[in-house]
């Protein structure tokens, strides 16, 4: 036992259940008394209080508290006059009652604060269909003890159902609504008590009145009701339908037919549930609007603040004047976990990450997810070194995480750019790109590290320059100012006869019409996620300027065009059905295209890159490893990948003839290729004597300047270049 704790033995446990269950069973039987001296004569009760609160008792506290509702309604039936032995069938009735209610409300789940409509029904259908089996249980006591008439007996019993089910409709929820709904603040603690207040005179002023006008003016209290439950909700709605339900028991007259009764009792009930719908509807109402407006400014699925959110809160605290510190942070291997164990899973990395990064940061400071696996931190009134701090922190956090996935664990780290943006000159776009580009450089210095922006680093300048590429590849992808253009690939044993196999590659027209490298605004676009756009652009053109060269006779259809895709471009799900589209609207056979993907990419994106290289082969489309040998290559992921040829990277090729080594890795990749069934080509021929060495290790292919340089896709290649051509390649005009 630890030291501080108390043991409760079982006698004394027991010993304290019986005194609370005394005490119950004690302010119950109080209740049914002033229940019975409230009428104004002795006879029947119209409600029994005690019978929804006893229920309330036994939904909070449990079904052993039981004997407090027996002697409870048989006192009160003692009451009015009833013998003990037949109150005390009373008393076994109501627990029957009360009990069958309790039962279905657990059964169908239904919570103590009644939250929403569907959990108002159930419990509705539950309190009648209990209080149903008043009907002919309290009929053949009345039938067998009193010698009542059948007719008159069922409908004594019909009278008992109804004050069972208005004292558990009333009652039960009053008592136990409260704690959940809470008192009522503000202007609305001032309707609520102003509609009470109303009531109250209102029922003193019908009182005073004669017996002709009352059954009319029942009705004007009805709109107190609604506006009592539209004020503080369910506990409001109780507390007006119980005021509401001694009025009218004090109204009753002793002769009051049954009949009159249930009529009476009827306006009661319909009183009574239209308070409740109308507070429970208000209560849904208002938390759609806060659910609305929590999804407006939080993640969906991590709870953190949105772009858009946190974007308003930087704006608003860069207009204060106030130093602040913004944080970019960039998980490093989430990737992996995505890729082995699928999204469920990356979702609830995610989820734990947010938590982490939550409950590490200091208190008040404002964390956002951007997207992806980023996520942002706005640090108010920060310095430097506090930030940096704060920001070690964070990292420090993830990389002592394990993420643990079924029997996979996971260690992770995070790289964390710093900016401190200048208020009023910088924008939330601008400070957002600069700690982009800070994080980016803690990536390109190892990851698992944070990095302060400083305006004047050479790297911070690249990704600056990398930022304003963006918005010109938006526009010249929307101004159509992309450009393709070809390159003949050529058999090595006859060069110069072209069977039209061409490689296309991008150029882009800048704004004053010059014509711009793919080296120079690629890196960007793969930075920022351009390239599945442009890839698809890409892919359109090609297609759609194929199909009208082959139907003008221009081309016979047997060529094929090798197009470059990028990695994350083998990484978009919905990419071969935009491909399996273009081919059917250009009525392209599959043969004649040939997809090159870099060794990088196809590394990168593995298990993804060899669904789809499966899938579009399975339709004809050929594939070329791009660049083999300039990455981390390793013949092992060649059989993984269904490729169809092997592109021999130029920095071994040009050197072939006076580097041996170099020589020699050309020889294993092209030997291997072969072992494979893979056909291989040779890239960055510039020079025609290559083709001796070429020809002699066996290569299949070569691509080179020695061929043709990249002309627009519709001009002639120069037949013979000025160093002397090997070959004429001629592309359709």
């Amino acid at each position: 036992m630890e030291r501080g704790t108390v043991r409760v033995t079982p006698v004394r446990e027991t010993a304290h259940f019986l005194w609370h269950l005394a005490l119950s069973t004690i302010v119950l039987s109080l209740v049914a008394m002033l229940a019975a001296f409230a009428q104004p004569d002795a006879g029947f009760v119209p409600v029994w209080p005690s019978s929804g609160i006893g229920l309330a008792l036994l939904w909070r506290h449990g079904a052993r508290y039981w004997p407090a509702v027996f002697v409870s309604n048989t006192v009160s039936s003692m009451t009015v006059g009833t013998p003990l032995l037949e109150a005390t069938g009373v008393g076994w009735l109501e627990v029957l009652i009360a009990m069958s209610a309790l039962r279905l409300l657990q059964h169908w789940r239904v919570q103590i604060s009644l939250p929403d409509m569907r959990q108002f029904f159930g419990f509705v259908a539950a309190l009648l269909i209990a209080s149903s089996l008043a009907i002919p249980i309290y009929a053949l006591r009345m039938e067998v003890l009193f010698g009542e008439m059948p007719a008159r007996a069922l409908a004594i019993g019909a009278e008992y159902c109804v004050s069972a089910s208005f004292s558990f409709l009333i009652f039960t929820p009053l008592m136990l609504a409260w704690p959940h709904q809470g008192f009522p603040h503000g202007r609305r603690r001032g309707v609520f008590v102003a509609s009470m207040l109303a009531l109250v005179l209102v029922s003193w002023w019908v009182l005073s009145l004669g017996a002709a006008p009352q059954d009319r003016l029942l009705f004007p209290l009805l709109p107190i009701i609604i506006i009592c439950a539209l004020a503080a909700g369910i506990g409001g709605a109780s507390t007006a339908c119980a005021v509401l339900t001694m009025v009218l028991n004090a109204m009753a007259p002793a002769s009051a037919s049954i009949s009159d009764t249930l009529l009476r009792s009827f306006f009661v009930l319909s009183a009574t549930l239209a308070g409740y719908l109308l507070a429970i509807m208000l209560r849904e109402r208002e938390r759609t609007a806060k659910e609305m407006e929590f999804r407006a400014r939080h993640d969906a699925l991590t709870g953190l603040l949105n772009r858009d959110e946190f974007e308003h809160r930087v704006n608003v605290a860069l207009a204060g004047g106030s130093r602040h510190a913004l944080l970019y942070l960039d998980l490093d291997k989430f990737r992996v976990v995505n890729d082995l164990c699928g999204h469920a899973a990356g979702d609830q990395l995610l989820r734990d990450v947010s938590v982490l990064l939550n409950s590490t940061l200091p208190e008040g400071k404002v964390i956002a997810r951007l997207g992806g696996d980023e996520f942002a931190v706005l640090l108010a009134d920060s310095v430097a070194q506090p930030a940096i701090t704060v920001a070690d922190k964070l990292r420090q956090a993830i990389h002592d995480f394990q993420f643990v996935h079924g029997d996979r664990s996971f260690w992770l780290a995070i790289s964390i750019g710093v900016v401190f943006p200048e208020p009023g000159i910088d924008t939330f776009e601008m400070a957002l790109a600069d700690a982009d580009r800070a994080c980016y450089q803690a990536k390109e210095e190892g990851r698992n590290r944070v990095r302060l922006y400083e305006p004047s680093d050479r790297d911070m300048i690249v990704r600056r320059a990398e930022m304003d590429w963006v918005s010109r590849l938006r526009s010249a992808i929307e101004e159509n100012r992309l450009q393709l253009y070809a390159q003949p690939i050529v058999s090595v044993a006859d060069p110069g006869n072209s069977d039209g196999h061409v490689e296309l590659l991008l150029r882009l027209i800048d704004e004053r019409g010059g014509l711009v490298s793919p080296m120079a605004f690629i890196p960007a676009a793969e930075r920022y996620g351009l390239m599945p756009s442009i890839d698809r652009w890409v892919v359109e053109a090609a297609f759609s300027r194929f199909a009208r060269l082959v139907a003008a006779k221009r081309m016979t259809g047997s060529e094929m065009w090798a197009i470059n895709l990028s990695g994350a471009t083998l990484g978009d799900e919905g990419f071969p059905e935009f491909l399996k589209h273009q081919f059917a609207q250009h009525q392209l056979r599959f043969g004649a295209i040939c997809f090159e993907v870099t060794e990088t990419a196809a590394i990168g994106n593995l298990s993804r890159a060899r669904k789809f290289m499966l899938e579009m082969k399975a339709l004809g489309c050929c594939f070329a490893l791009d660049d083999f040998g300039a990455g981390a290559s390793s013949f092992s992921y060649l059989q993984n990948l269904p490729v169809d040829y092997l592109k021999i990277d130029a920095s071994f090729v040009t050197d072939i003839m006076d580097n041996p080594v170099k020589d020699a890795m050309v020889r294993a990749i092209n030997q291997i290729g072969h072992v494979m069934g893979i056909k291989t080509i040779a890239e960055g021929v510039e020079s025609p004597d290559l083709l001796g060495s070429l020809r002699a290790i066996g290569v299949d292919y070569a691509q080179g300047y020695a061929f043709g340089r990249p002309q627009p896709i519709g001009e002639e290649r120069p037949t013979q270049a000025s160093s002397g051509s090997v070959g004429v390649v001629q592309l359709p005009a």
